[in-house]
């Protein structure tokens, strides 16, 4: 059977960054020394200004100020994070050509076609322009690209900013989620080892943060770095641990409803307005660069089968790809692929389906979420 590619929605991670704290705070040399390490693995001036060029950036927040070169060091892209996605961006053009029989989805494509959504982090403006360099490089027509910057207040990326009260949540389940008090009750020596060993736990400068610990091991393995004496044989069990912690808390209906549901419902929209062909309404190519937790979020709605693998979490620059794909005789599907590969739902089936199935799955999966948080009102409506 022959598909012609109707339209393609890409929600990504951002690629490699620098670690979001100084792991060492706290102690002035070794501070220093760490700050000057990590300066030196970002892009230069030049290679952002070049990048930044291409884009024009919007935004309803006059304190985000569009393109700007940031100065600190912590939580920014790095080279090898902007070439992630550059390749990503080339990754899923091969892959999505391989789906369009027609193969003029892209050269079709028109500027109002494209729709591109960030937030207030750089280094996610940065990664969906990498992304869309090396998606769109031969649509040299579409550039400059605009990029929505999201206001904190309506942003759908990352939750955590707008719902204080997730962080009240998930220290509840800590005490009242059985699986996780156990695992936290095991996991206290490694806990001891890592306040002992990292500055910034030792010095106080920084409250114990399983997330600040696992950050620190992540980047300094994926930089193939030297971990801090004392932390040689626990960093696995500790980023493994962060892992299991997210299991836990997304198997909390009201926790998955505030993390999911508005970048789902948005999905889901742009899809039924992309069959429907509604008037005005023209985005072939969406975007939404944003984080770990964004694509956790996303397919712990879906039930996807990975999440529930112990240690699995979402690589840089993992890219999700929701494609409305349209058959010879006039039927839509939706094919959900995860860096090129379909995605396996919790119920043995491919993620590719009438697009009528698709969307009754997730319009059923948020009444279902719903009921079972107990939440009557309307978070998220278009």
């Amino acid at each position: 059977m022959r598909y012609r590619l109707r339209q393609v929605q890409i929600a990504h991670r951002h690629g490699d960054r620098t670690p979001l704290w100084n792991a060492f705070a706290g102690s002035k040399a070794e501070e220093r020394i760490e700050t000057e390490r990590w300066m030196k693995k970002v892009p230069s001036h030049t290679k952002l200004s070049d990048l930044c060029s291409k884009y024009v950036t919007v935004s309803e927040l006059p304190k985000i100020a569009p393109n700007r070169l940031f100065c600190d060091t912590f939580g920014r892209l790095t080279s090898i994070g902007m070439q992630q996605l550059m390749d990503r961006g080339a990754q899923l053009r091969h892959s999505l050509f391989q789906h369009d029989a027609d193969g003029t989805f892209f050269s079709q494509l028109e500027p109002e076609n494209v729709l591109i959504y960030a937030n207030s982090h750089e280094r996610t403006q940065l990664s969906a322009k990498a992304l869309l360099l090396g998606l769109l490089h031969v649509e040299k027509k579409l550039f400059p690209l605009h990029i929505n910057l999201l206001p904190s207040e309506q942003d759908f990326l990352n939750r955590y900013a707008v719902h204080s009260e997730l962080v009240e949540m998930k220290a509840a389940m800590e005490k009242t989620d059985l699986k996780l008090r156990t695992r936290e009750a095991e996991m206290q020596c490694v806990r001891e080892k890592l306040c002992d060993s990292l500055p910034i736990f030792s010095h106080k400068k920084h409250k114990f943060v399983w997330m600040i610990a696992a950050d620190y091991c992540t980047c300094r393995i994926s930089h193939e770095l030297p971990l801090i004496s004392g932390i040689e044989d626990i960093h696995r069990e500790t980023i493994e641990h962060l892992s299991f912690r997210f299991q836990r808390f997304y198997s909390d209906p009201a926790i998955l409803y505030l993390v999911a549901g508005g970048i789902m419902e948005r999905i889901h929209t742009h899809i039924l307005q992309a069959v429907n062909r509604s008037d005005g309404l023209n985005a072939h190519l969406v975007a939404f660069s944003g984080h770990d937790v964004t694509l956790l979020a996303i397919l712990n709605f879906l039930g996807a089968s990975v999440v529930r693998e112990k240690s699995w979490w979402p690589e840089y620059g993992t890219a999700i790809a929701f494609q409305v794909v349209e058959s010879e005789d006039g039927e839509c599907f939706v094919r959900l692929e995860m860096n090129g590969e379909l995605i396996q739902l919790n119920n043995g089936s491919p993620a590719f389906m009438p697009v009528e199935a698709f969307c009754s799955m997730i319009k059923d999966r948020m009444i279902s979420i719903k009921l079972q948080a107990g939440i009557s009102h309307e978070l998220y409506s278009e």
